[in-house]
């Protein structure tokens, strides 16, 4: 509780302030007494300084009275409060007391409970031991079978790669086929465009043919000269000619062959 009167500094301050207070006082009545006989005491106005330095004296002595009375009856008062207040701690000390009782019981409860944790302890380290050694044979066991793992991926990765290998020459036969198969395609394109061309051809032949023996008919007819008689026999040769060229382009459609085709090439030519 916070309070003036317990404070010892500012009481021992009063007491010296009483004291230096009479001190003062009987210093200056007995300077007073021991004055010269002969000569008068004290003059009006010094009786009156004295009497006002008196008072004001005994004013500060009644004061400081008072100042100290009150502060015993404060530290009476406080002291009445020290004494409740260590009934009170003396309670709390009690009930504090009491608390750490149940606290150690507690703490024996713990450290049997403690006692039987670290007997399971020891029984898990002896489980994790055993835990451990089967470990490590899994661990072996895990090791060989990665081993094996690593024998059988490089055979499949060695397998692999000859089927890449294969699949790659498949590619490669399959590409020569396809552009044999194209060429082929070009080679049945250019044989009809010539097929094409050879008809238009025989198409113009008989055309021409027609006109030149419409002509020669006329003119055996009108019984020409016997050059021009010749000249419908060798018309009439060129005719079967073209028949012939005609069956021969079929034959070659349905067997191309390179002679052939070079031995039409140069009837054409002729023509």
């Amino acid at each position: 509780m916070a309070s003036p009167g317990r404070n010892p500094q500012r009481s021992l301050h009063s007491w010296r302030l009483l004291n230096e207070s009479l001190k003062l006082f009987t210093s200056k009545l007995s300077r007073n007494q021991h004055m010269i006989p002969g000569r008068r005491v004290l003059s009006l106005e010094e009786g009156r300084n004295l009497n006002d330095s008196l008072g004001q004296c005994m004013a500060g002595v009644s004061l400081i009275a008072s100042l100290v009375r009150t502060r015993h009856l404060r530290l009476d008062v406080d002291r009445m409060l020290l004494i409740v207040e260590q009934g009170q701690l003396n309670g709390q000390l009690e009930i504090r007391e009491e608390r750490l009782r149940v606290t150690q019981c507690e703490l024996r409860c713990k450290r049997q409970e403690l006692f039987h944790q670290m007997i399971a302890s020891a029984r898990m380290g002896q489980r994790l031991a055993k835990a451990k050694e089967r470990n490590q044979e899994l661990e072996d066991l895990n090791h060989k079978l990665e081993d094996q793992t690593l024998e059988k991926s490089e055979l499949f990765e060695s397998r692999c790669v000859m089927l890449c290998a294969r699949a790659f020459d498949l590619s490669q036969e399959l590409i020569q086929t396809r552009m044999r198969i194209n060429d082929f395609e070009n080679a049945c394109t250019h044989l009809r465009r010539r097929i094409l061309e050879l008809k238009l051809r025989r198409v113009q032949r008989r055309r021409l043919l027609s006109q030149q023996v419409l002509r020669l008919r006329l003119a055996q007819e009108q019984q020409v000269h016997p050059i021009l008689m010749r000249l419908w026999h060798c018309l009439r040769f060129l005719w079967n000619c073209v028949d012939c060229l005609a069956q021969v382009s079929l034959f070659r459609t349905s067997r191309p062959n390179g002679k052939v085709e070079s031995t039409m090439d140069a009837i054409v030519a002729g023509f």
